[in-house]
C-alpha cells in the first residue's frame, strides 16, 4: 500500500518524479561500465560489487586527480584486486573504449533525422552535418588508437616515421579484432546491449531534466540532441566532455525553442547530478577498498606515479 501511495504522490508531483527518474538514469550510467567489465573478465555476478567500487572510485578520482592519472589508477586498482595481467587489462581497455566510441558514433547517425528540422534556417546543411559527424567519428577513433598505443608502449620512439605509425595503427586494429574473438560473440553482443542501455540512460536523463523544467519536446528530438551533444563532448577528450558537450547542447536546445536560461541550466544540472552521484559512489567505493580519495589523494598520486614507472617500459 505504501508503494501505491508513493506512486500516486509522484503522479501528482511530476517535477519530483522527473528528478527521481533523472537520478535513476545517472546511476544506470555509472553501473554500465562495471557490468561490461564483469562480462569481459568472465567473473561471477558477485564480483559486480567489487568492479562497481573500483570504477566508482575511478570516476570520482577524475575530479581530484590530474586527467593523465585516470588510466593508471584504473589499471592499478584492477591489477590489485584481480588476477589479470597488465597486458590483458590494457587490451580490454582498448576494446571497451573503441566499442563505446563506436556505439556513440552509430547512435548519432541513427538519431540525426530527429533534428533535421532544426536546421531549417540553414544553420548547418544537413548533409554537411552528417559528413562532419562521420569525419570527427573517424578522427576520434584514430586519436584513440594512438593514445592506446602510448598506453601499451610508453617506450615507443617519438620520431617514428609515418609508415611505422600506420603499421602501429594496423597492429591495434588487429589486436582489437583478436580481443573480440577471444571474448566471444555472446560477450561482444551483450557488451553492445549494455552500451545501448547506457546511451538510452543519457537520452532519458536529458528528457527528465527538460520535463523537470517544464519543457515539452518530442523524444526523438531529445535523443538526437543528447547523442550529438555527448558525442561532441567525447571527441574533445576533456573530462565530462567539458566545453564541447555544453556548447552543442545549448545551441541545439535553443534551436528547438528552449529559452537560453533553461538551455544553459540543463548541462549545469546534469553536471551537478553527475558530480553528486559520482561523489557518493566514489567515496563508498574508496571506503570499501580501503582508500580515502579525499584525504589520501596526495599519497594516491604518489602510488600511481610509482605504478606508472613500473608499467611504462612494457611493450
Amino acid at each position: 500500500m505504501d508503494i501505491i501511495n508513493y506512486a500516486h504522490f509522484l503522479e501528482e508531483k511530476p517535477a519530483i518524479a522527473s528528478l527521481c527518474l533523472y537520478l535513476v538514469f545517472v546511476v544506470i550510467h555509472f553501473l554500465s561500465e562495471p557490468l561490461r567489465w564483469n562480462l569481459y573478465l568472465s567473473f561471477p555476478s558477485s564480483s559486480i560489487k567489487l568492479l562497481t567500487q573500483i570504477f566508482s572510485l575511478t570516476a570520482f578520482s577524475t575530479y581530484i586527480l590530474p586527467l593523465k592519472l585516470g588510466l593508471p589508477l584504473r589499471l592499478w586498482l584492477l591489477k590489485s584486486h584481480t588476477s589479470q595481467s597488465i597486458s590483458t587489462l590494457t587490451g580490454l581497455m582498448l576494446f571497451d573504449g573503441l566499442l563505446y566510441y563506436c556505439m556513440w558514433g552509430i547512435s548519432v547517425l541513427i538519431t540525426l533525422p530527429g533534428i533535421q528540422h532544426i536546421i531549417h534556417n540553414n544553420l548547418i546543411p544537413y548533409r554537411t552535418l552528417v559528413l562532419s559527424v562521420i569525419f570527427f567519428f573517424v578522427f576520434t577513433l584514430t586519436i584513440l588508437f594512438f593514445l592506446a598505443r602510448k598506453t601499451r608502449s610508453a617506450a615507443s620512439p617519438h620520431n617514428a616515421t609515418k609508415a611505422s605509425r600506420i603499421s602501429q595503427l594496423r597492429k591495434l586494429l588487429v589486436n582489437f579484432s583478436k580481443q573480440s574473438r577471444l571474448l566471444g560473440k555472446k560477450t561482444v553482443i551483450l557488451g553492445i546491449v549494455i552500451c545501448t542501455i547506457d546511451i538510452l540512460s543519457h537520452v532519458f536523463r536529458h528528457w527528465a531534466l527538460l520535463t523537470f523544467l517544464g519543457q515539452d519536446i518530442a523524444l526523438p528530438v531529445i535523443a538526437a540532441i543528447s547523442c550529438l551533444s555527448l558525442f561532441a563532448g567525447l571527441i574533445t577528450m576533456m573530462p565530462m566532455g567539458l566545453g564541447g558537450y555544453d556548447v552543442t547542447l545549448v545551441l541545439l536546445l535553443t534551436q528547438v525553442g528552449v529559452s537560453s536560461e533553461i538551455a544553459v541550466a540543463i548541462p549545469v544540472l546534469n553536471r551537478l547530478g553527475n558530480i553528486m552521484v559520482s561523489t557518493l559512489l566514489g567515496v563508498w567505493g574508496g571506503w570499501k577498498l580501503g582508500i580515502n580519495p579525499i584525504v589520501e589523494h596526495k599519497l594516491l598520486k604518489k602510488r600511481l606515479d610509482n605504478f606508472r614507472s613500473l608499467i611504462s617500459p612494457q611493450k
